[in-house]
């Protein structure tokens, strides 16, 4: 009978195939938790991405049918319904819950609703003239983004109000030296 020497098998022992293991599976957690940051990171941006599209498109829109505002009716419009004339009538803002409409068509949704109380559409008046300024604002509840633009419509007749406060302090300040 021949007895086997230790230094010649050909195996693994008990203790490195433990330890393989060990490495076998801190390489899968490090590997899953890289891919699975990488696959939100993904998600997040395509979400910014489609949440900022519908912001952009929504904006213009709507920056578009007020440049061309007539009049503004303030007795009808409120923090989250604005109600303006143009040249093809009477038309209508209106955010209600988590969407704004434009006379009833449907321009986005997936708003904040909790921002529902607060204002979408604030009317500013310049002057006693009819200057008008609109901010406009939408925060979605995605990304708890906030969108804005100002609107001066064409009939006003201080079309360029900021430019003109600018001009009067620059003439005050040459007149004092």
């Amino acid at each position: 009978m021949k007895l086997s020497n230790p230094k010649n098998d050909n195996g693994f022992t008990l203790v490195e195939l433990i330890a393989s293991l060990v490495l076998a599976g801190i390489l899968a957690v490090a590997l899953t938790t890289f891919i699975v940051t990488a696959v939100d990171g993904f998600l997040l941006s395509k979400d910014a991405a489609e949440i900022s599209q519908k912001a952009q498109l929504t904006l213009t829109r709507l920056r578009i049918e007020l440049l061309d505002a007539s009049s503004i009716n303030t007795s009808e419009s409120n923090a989250n319904k604005l109600v303006f004339d143009n040249e093809y009538g009477t038309q209508t803002v209106e955010r209600t819950t988590d969407t704004v409409a434009l006379n009833g068509h449907l321009l986005t949704n997936g708003l904040q609703e909790s921002y529902y109380a607060e204002n979408d559409f604030l009317i500013y008046q310049q002057s006693t003239e009819g200057a008008w300024s609109i901010t406009i604002t939408l925060k979605y509840s995605n990304n708890n983004t906030e969108f804005q633009t100002t609107v001066n419509p064409r009939m006003n007749t201080l079309r360029n109000a900021p430019k003109l406060v600018y001009n009067q302090m620059i003439d005050t300040l040459d007149k004092q030296g």
